[in-house]
């Protein structure tokens, strides 16, 4: 399991500038939120393996949805806080269950709390391998025999 994000161009950029600082912070800082005027965020997990073609089942909710839904946020924070609501409120309705780990947790139950804040819920099939593009510019070490092995991956 890897988690993986990838934030807009702009924050790309910022991050590019802080480390030009020397990782010290900028005296003025800015927190988007009604300068977002479009676009969505994509949340979900990507299951890949032998056997099958990679399948990801996600969220995407865009910004005017968010804003509706949830005034004074936008999509990523609606998401996250979606699921964290959520099994809190399962917490409250079950408090003899315990600490559970997010495996042990009905999910279903879960979803059917988080669902109304999460947009679009779907997945779809890719043919997607992490082999693919590779090798053009410069070889790379990679197994061909099995384009799931953990080695073809990277970690960047």
């Amino acid at each position: 399991m890897f988690y993986a994000y990838h934030p807009c161009d702009d924050a790309v950029l910022s991050v590019h500038e802080l480390a030009g600082r020397n990782w010290r912070l900028q005296q003025r800082k800015h927190l988007m939120c009604d300068e977002i005027v479009s676009g969505a965020d994509a949340l979900g997990v990507l299951l890949m393996g032998p056997g099958r073609r990679p399948y990801w089942y996600g969220s995407v909710l865009d910004i005017d949805t968010a804003r509706s839904l949830c005034p004074h946020n936008n999509a990523t924070s609606l998401q996250v806080a979606a699921a964290v609501i959520s099994a809190a409120i399962w917490a409250l309705k079950h408090p003899d269950r315990g600490i559970l780990e997010p495996d042990e947790l009905p999910h279903a139950e879960i979803m059917e709390l988080a669902a109304p804040y999460l947009g679009h819920l779907g997945g779809v099939y890719t043919d997607w391998t992490p082999l693919d593009g590779r090798g053009w510019l410069m070889d790379e070490r990679v197994d061909e025999s099995d384009p799931w092995q953990f080695e073809n991956f990277r970690v960047a």
